[in-house]
């Protein structure tokens, strides 16, 4: 069922990182986006730098285990991101074994006034997928992935809004600086920015 698009190489500039849209069938898409569960999501907010991690975030997530209630079409697509041949498919993508790593898939909603500051991933993630289920996302509503040349917010190289069907790929780096911009009060009421993140982490070192 799942046919799962990859770029053919990342760019990079300014770092390893790659886009892909579409990035599966548009109907799986449209059912992925319809179902995309509602329930289970906690509230995480760090809103003062440290000088130790200066990352600043207010967002809402639920990492997906395997009793976490979920549609048959998210079911049957969380499997595949399980598998070995996506696993496979990513380590020819970056060039770098996974067989050491496990999987973390976790789901994401930000909601008005929610973001996620310039950072740049712990050094037990190696690689990572963004997908995007949101329809007819305006830019002025906010909730862009910005990849950046540094730690600065407005240092900007592409600002990719969360659209459907839309996937990002940010290999890590200790230049791999990214963030989420701010849902804005233009967007509609109840509004949500949500994205699955697929994340391969060392076995060997706890995720942060």
């Amino acid at each position: 069922m799942f046919n799962l698009l990859l770029p053919h190489t990342l760019t990079d500039i300014p770092y390893h990182w790659g886009i892909v849209s579409p990035f599966i069938r548009a109907d799986i898409a449209k059912n992925l986006m319809e179902t995309f569960p509602n329930d289970g999501f906690m509230v995480a907010e760090k809103t003062v730098e440290e000088t130790s991690d200066k990352k600043t975030y207010s967002l809402e997530t639920l990492r997906i285990e395997k009793d976490t209630p979920l549609s048959p079409v998210w079911r049957e697509f969380t499997e595949y991101l399980k598998s070995e041949q996506y696993r496979k498919r990513m380590e020819k993508l970056i060039g770098q074994d996974l067989s050491s790593t496990i999987l973390n898939l976790t789901l994401w909603r930000y909601r008005s006034a929610q973001w996620l500051g310039p950072h740049t991933d712990k050094t037990e993630k190696i690689v990572t997928q963004i997908f995007n289920f949101n329809h007819n996302w305006s830019p002025d509503w906010g909730g862009c992935l910005r990849i950046l040349c540094s730690d600065d917010s407005q240092d900007v190289y592409r600002e990719i809004p969360p659209e459907l069907n839309t996937a990002v790929i940010l290999q890590r780096s200790d230049q791999s600086w990214h963030m989420v911009t701010p849902i804005t009060d233009s967007a509609p009421e109840a509004t949500y920015r949500r994205v699955l993140t697929a994340a391969f982490v060392s076995k060997y070192e706890p995720e942060k």
